[in-house]
C-alpha cells in the first residue's frame, strides 16, 4: 500500500475515454509484482482499464492495465493505512513507451487525440480507436476489432503517433512516419492482416527511428534518442511473424 505519510514511485497512467481521447498523467503507486498487484493511495484517481507505465531500473518500461480496482479502509479506524489497490496484467513489457507531457504548465498533463488502442468489456479482444482523426471517417469517433496477435504491434504504433511530435523528423519524413503508422494501423483491423505490407512499413518506420537513435535527425534530443531506441526494439517485438 502507499500510506498517507509515505511516497511512492511517479509513474504514468493513461485513460482512454469513449471517444478514443487519451489522457495521461503523473501518478505515485508501488508494484508489487502480478501476484499482489499495485497499490495507489486511497484518493487516487484510477479506474478498470487505465494503463500504468513504471520506467524499470535497467531503462527499459513496463505497461499495466488495471484491473478489479478497489479501495482499502483500514479496519483499525487509521485513515492512514487506506489505499487503493489493483490487479493488473502487462500489455507490453519490455516494448512499452513512456509517455511524456508536451504541456509542463499543467502538472505533466496530455490530451492526445490521436488513435489507441483499447480492451473490449471482458479483456478477451482489443479495439482501434480513433478520436479526431484517421485514415477513414476523419472527424468521428470509430473504433474496430485488431485482429488476433497484433493488439502489441497496435499498441507501439498508437504510442509512436503520440510521441511524433517530440522526434524531431523533419516535416516531410514527420508526413511520411504518420502516413505510414496509420497504414499498418489500417491493416492490422482487418480479418486477415497483409503481412508483406506490415513488415516493408514496420521496417521503414525502423529506419526513420534508426535516424533519430543515432542522433542525425533534425532536432534528435537525448530524450528523443532513447525513445527511439527503445521504440525500434518494440517494433521488432511485437511483430505477429
Amino acid at each position: 500500500m502507499v500510506p498517507r505519510n509515505m511516497h511512492g514511485k511517479k509513474m504514468k497512467l493513461r485513460r482512454v475515454a469513449d471517444d478514443g481521447t487519451a489522457d495521461v498523467f503523473d501518478i505515485e503507486a508501488m508494484d508489487l509484482g502480478p501476484q499482489h498487484g499495485i497499490t495507489f493511495r486511497a484518493d487516487a484517481d484510477v479506474e478498470d482499464g487505465d494503463e500504468v507505465t513504471d520506467t524499470l531500473p535497467n531503462g527499459k518500461s513496463k505497461t499495466m492495465r488495471l484491473r478489479e480496482v478497489h479501495v482499502h479502509q483500514s479496519p483499525f479506524g487509521d485513515s492512514a493505512l487506506d489505499h487503493t489497490a489493483a490487479k493488473y496484467d502487462v500489455i507490453s513489457g519490455k516494448a512499452a513507451l513512456s509517455s511524456r507531457s508536451t504541456n509542463p504548465g499543467v502538472g505533466n498533463y496530455i490530451t492526445y487525440h490521436g488513435p489507441v488502442v483499447q480492451m473490449t468489456g471482458d479483456g478477451s479482444t482489443a479495439q482501434l480507436a480513433w478520436g479526431n482523426r484517421g485514415p477513414v471517417n476523419q472527424g468521428q469517433s470509430t473504433a474496430s476489432q485488431i485482429a488476433p496477435g497484433y493488439e502489441q504491434l497496435a499498441t507501439v504504433l498508437t504510442d509512436l503517433l503520440a510521441q511524433l511530435p517530440a522526434l524531431g523528423l523533419a516535416t516531410d519524413d514527420d508526413t511520411d512516419f504518420r502516413e505510414t503508422t496509420e497504414t499498418v494501423l489500417a491493416e492490422v483491423v482487418r480479418e486477415e492482416p497483409n503481412q508483406g505490407l506490415i513488415r516493408r512499413s514496420v521496417a521503414a518506420l525502423k529506419g526513420y527511428l534508426a535516424q533519430i537513435a543515432a542522433g542525425t535527425a533534425q532536432a534528435a534530443t537525448d530524450e528523443a534518442t532513447e525513445f527511439a531506441r527503445t521504440a525500434i526494439e518494440g517494433l521488432s517485438d511485437s511483430l505477429p511473424f
